[in-house]
């Protein structure tokens, strides 16, 4: 059984993934990035950076045990 062919395909679906997730979502420039550190970081939350907007989200908060 030859198994060429399925281990190709299984590489560029995983090659195509990774180029779709690159391409969908630029980073912002790295003084972007510091400035949306600091404003979020006022509000006590985390900063996301992409496509030249800045995003605060909620910190995750660790389920009790």
């Amino acid at each position: 059984m030859n198994l060429s062919l399925p281990f190709w395909m299984l590489i560029a679906l995983i090659a195509g993934l990774f180029v779709t997730v690159a391409v969908g979502e630029t980073t912002c420039s790295s003084s972007q990035r510091v400035r949306c550190n600091i404003h979020c970081r006022s509000y006590n939350k985390l900063a996301t950076c992409s496509n030249s907007e800045c995003v605060c989200v909620d910190k995750p908060t660790k389920s009790p045990a």
